[in-house]
């Protein structure tokens, strides 16, 4: 998204005539998001693309400003609007575990707070798990107060996230296949997150936990 309308509208109707493609999708950045206006975003729309995949990460300010996001969550709610009034579907990547021990009930809370002002139709879960080299986890450990969090840590905020969470119908899940040696999940879930399937993944994911997590 985020590159001028005009090349990707130039993209989109290239791809249209020679492949027919049946979906087309851009990865994109709250802050090249609110760069559109909804009058772009529904032109982007009448010329094929149908999905942006948008990276949330977390809906707490603290841990966006820790992991170097250019965004609020203010931010990220009213791109959602955006998308909403262009009628552009959206698939979220978050990521349980960042921000670390310290910042753990504070994930929680905040990302709870923009789940449920934002309208998805579908939200990825991706555990973070960093390179020892890089900046992220060096800063971590050089911290005398954080740690990463245990597997064990991580599926405690997964189910808290999953318990506070307003069932709207949007597609959720958690996979364990490694994501560009960024992200590794211990457990697997794909739901439609509706009222009467909430209980049903809670408890499933419950039984599908190692061991005591709480």
């Amino acid at each position: 998204m985020g590159v001028d309308t005009g090349l990707l509208l130039g993209a989109l109707h290239y791809a249209g005539d020679i492949f027919n493609p049946q979906r087309v999708s851009l990865y994109g950045r709250t802050a090249s998001i609110l760069e559109k206006s909804v009058d772009e975003l529904k032109e982007l729309k009448d010329a094929g693309l149908s999905l942006i995949y948008w990276g949330l990460e977390s809906g707490s300010d603290e841990v966006l400003r820790y992991v170097c996001k250019d965004c609020t969550r203010n931010d990220m709610i009213e791109a959602s609007k955006m998308f909403v009034e262009a009628e552009i579907e959206t698939s979220a990547m978050l990521m349980p575990g960042v921000g670390g021990l310290r910042l753990s009930e504070e994930h929680v809370a905040g990302t709870l707070e923009l789940l449920n002002n934002i309208y998805l139709n579908y939200l990825t879960l991706l555990s973070i798990n960093p390179c020892e080299s890089s900046m992220y986890a060096r800063n971590m450990n050089a911290e005398t107060d954080n740690r990463s969090l245990t597997p064990e840590e991580v599926n405690a905020q997964v189910y808290k996230l999953l318990e506070g969470l307003r069932p709207t119908g949007l597609r959720i899940g958690m996979f364990t296949d490694e994501v560009d040696q960024v992200s590794s999940n211990t457990t697997r879930f794909n739901y439609q997150f509706t009222a009467s399937n909430k209980e049903l993944l809670l408890r499933d994911f419950w039984n599908q936990l190692p061991g005591a997590c709480f």
